[in-house]
């Protein structure tokens, strides 16, 4: 089994890239990216199945972001969109 990183925009907008062994590997990833995803803020961790299918299950998500944890990518990308300026508010906090 393999996991990769699901990267959430401000706008709820998401990409996937750091595929690795491990979640922590994953993590270990995406904290040494830099400036490659700025506008990509929010970071989750899923299982790397092949195809990111929008139903998928996010293990993990970045700080101030826990309590989606669980959810599927539709449900977050939706949150995110819902809530104009409160995902900015917990990357900044």
């Amino acid at each position: 089994m393999s996991y990769k990183a699901i990267l959430f925009s401000l706008d709820g907008k998401w990409t996937t890239d750091y595929k690795a062994k491990t979640i922590r590997e994953v993590w270990n990833l995406v904290d040494d990216r830099g400036s490659r995803w700025v506008f990509y803020p929010i970071v989750g961790i899923i299982k790397d199945n092949g195809a990111t299918n929008k139903m998928q299950r996010v293990i993990e998500m970045c700080i101030g972001f826990r309590h989606l944890e669980g959810k599927n990518i539709k449900t977050i990308s939706n949150w995110i969109r819902e809530h104009p300026g409160e995902p900015y508010t917990l990357i900044n906090a």
